[in-house]
């Protein structure tokens, strides 16, 4: 995954915008359909989200994208993770061959 704090705040921003406009067309005119995804997959984009949204100092963090808009993609897309959003994050998706 890329080391998104290596970048300046206002890349950081259009990033996290684009991940959130491949989520919307992902799940409109994309029929649901990875490759979509900046990232090309689901858990991918999810853990790039994420990423992307804990670089943002409280106070930064964006308006149009909330850490419950991050959650309901993700679990939209059916990538399991710590919704805590102060928690080192463990994701999967969800994969019939799980043990768990």
């Amino acid at each position: 995954m890329e080391d998104w704090r290596s970048h300046d705040k206002t890349f950081r921003y259009m990033m996290l915008s684009r991940l959130k406009m491949d989520c919307d067309y992902y799940f409109g005119n994309g029929g649901q359909n990875p490759k979509h995804l900046w990232a090309g997959d689901e858990k991918a984009q999810i853990e790039n989200m994420v990423a992307l949204w804990r670089t943002f100092d409280p106070d930064d963090r964006p308006e149009w994208l909330t850490w419950g808009d991050i959650v309901y993609y993700a679990l939209k897309m059916g990538v399991r993770f710590d919704t805590r959003p102060n928690y080192v994050m463990y994701f999967r998706k969800n994969r019939e061959d799980d043990n768990e």
